[in-house]
């Protein structure tokens, strides 16, 4: 028997690889940015440790820019930070 592939993520801020299982999913979609616990939702995305301390960073360092090589404006982050204190 062989063993099955579970799929890797890198995580947007500290740049850890993890099972994908583990990381929040951010969505670019066209209703704007969101996170994506379900992992169900259709769009780019970027992933990030459920830590808290990867989360405030992420915000921090606005690593999101980087992961979809756009300028994403600070009320995003503001969004993102609310929707994601349960998870740190």
């Amino acid at each position: 028997m062989t063993a099955s592939h579970e799929p890797q993520r890198m995580c947007c801020f500290c740049r850890k690889r993890r099972p994908q299982k583990e990381l929040i999913r951010i969505v670019k979609s066209p209703d704007g940015y969101v996170a994506d616990p379900s992992g169900q939702l259709f769009g780019r995305s970027a992933y990030v440790c459920p830590e808290r301390g990867c989360i405030d960073g992420m915000i921090r360092r606005r690593a999101l820019d980087r992961s979809f090589r756009v300028h994403v404006s600070d009320s995003v982050y503001q969004e993102l930070s609310k929707e994601l204190e349960g998870f740190g």
